[in-house]
C-alpha cells in the first residue's frame, strides 16, 4: 500500500483515497476524527435521473489555474540540424532554434563547453558565435539570457507546479480516452509534429497495435 502510494503505480489506490471519500468532521473541538463516507452517486440504488444516468466529472478534477501559462512560441530543432562533419570534428553537437515571446529568433550551438547564439538565420548557414557570444552551461541559463518573458513565465510554472498535490504531478500509465477527457484548443505545437512519429508503447494515444500492423 505505501509503495502504491509513493510510486504512483495502483492509481485506484489514490483515486479511492483522495476522489471518492467525502470527509465529514465532527463539530465538537474535543473529537477530531473524520467519517469517511462514498459519494451517493456510486451507492447501489442511486438513481438521480435514472438508473444508468451516473455522472462523469468526478472523473476529471476541476482546473481552477486557466490557460496553460507560455513560456515560448517555438523550441525545437533547427532546420541545420545536424551538423556536418566539419562541424562534428569541431565540437557541434546539435543545433536549436528558439522563438521568444518578444517575436524574436535564435540559433543555438550546443558544444561541450554549453550553449551559445549561432550567426545562422533561416536562409543562411553559419555556425559560428555571435559577437559577445554569452555561453551557458545549461539551456535553461541560456534562454533565461534571451527572453525576460520566459524567465518570468517559467519561475511562476514552477511555483504553480510546486503548489500541487504530489500525486497530480504522477504520470499515468493508463490510455487517456477521447470521449472521457475534456476537449483542448487545437494549436500549433512544432513537437507534437515530431512526436507523431516517434515509436509509441501500446497505451499511448496513436500507437500502433501489433494486430494492426
Amino acid at each position: 500500500f505505501i509503495y502504491s502510494l509513493s510510486s504512483g503505480t495502483d492509481l485506484w489506490v489514490v483515486f479511492r483515497l483522495f476522489f471518492l471519500p467525502e470527509r465529514k468532521t465532527t463539530q465538537s473541538r474535543s473529537d477530531s476524527r473524520m467519517e469517511f463516507a462514498p459519494p451517493e452517486f456510486i451507492l447501489p440504488g442511486h438513481t438521480a435521473n435514472g438508473p444508468h444516468d451516473l455522472p462523469v466529472c468526478p472523473l476529471h478534477p476541476w482546473n481552477h489555474e486557466g490557460k496553460p501559462i507560455r513560456c515560448v512560441r517555438q523550441l525545437n530543432y533547427s532546420n541545420w540540424n545536424p551538423p556536418p562533419p566539419p562541424r562534428k570534428l569541431l565540437g557541434d553537437l546539435i543545433y536549436l532554434f528558439f522563438h521568444t515571446l518578444e517575436d524574436k529568433r535564435y540559433h543555438i550551438t550546443a558544444c561541450p563547453r554549453g550553449f551559445y547564439v549561432n550567426m545562422s538565420t533561416e536562409d543562411e548557414f553559419n555556425p559560428h558565435p555571435i559577437q559577445h557570444a554569452y555561453v551557458a552551461h545549461s539551456l535553461l541559463d541560456l534562454l533565461k539570457q534571451l527572453s525576460p518573458g520566459f524567465k518570468r513565465n517559467f519561475e511562476t510554472l514552477l511555483k504553480r507546479r510546486a503548489a500541487k498535490h504530489p500525486f497530480e504531478r504522477v504520470p499515468s500509465p493508463y490510455q487517456v480516452h477521447s470521449w472521457l477527457a475534456p476537449s483542448f484548443d487545437h494549436t500549433p505545437d512544432s513537437v507534437r509534429k515530431e512526436e507523431e512519429f516517434l515509436p509509441r508503447l501500446y497505451t499511448e494515444r496513436n500507437a500502433q497495435h501489433p494486430w494492426l500492423v
